[in-house]
């Protein structure tokens, strides 16, 4: 299972299976029966938007790949400088 970011066109690999890196400071990637989870731990505006995370799973040689939903599960707080 891999997680992909996609930022301005451009694929970022958040976690790779394989190697089992990620910036667990970042990032909580789970097992689970549902399929791919990840939380985000510090999420950032540009995280939001239409196919932004990938999860990606690589089955008998075919690689199913799927967008997933973000979703916001406590309240944001603007922060106004003056």
């Amino acid at each position: 299972m891999n997680w992909l970011r996609n930022i301005e066109g451009i694929r970022e690999t958040i976690y790779n299976s394989r190697t089992g890196f990620y910036n667990r400071d970042k990032y909580n990637v789970t097992s689970s029966t549902e399929g791919c989870q990840l939380t985000v731990k510090r999420l950032e505006l540009n995280y939001l938007g239409v196919n932004n995370l990938l999860c990606q799973i690589v089955i008998s040689q075919t690689t199913y790949k799927g967008p997933s939903n973000l979703l916001v599960a406590s309240k944001l707080f603007p922060i106004i400088l003056q």
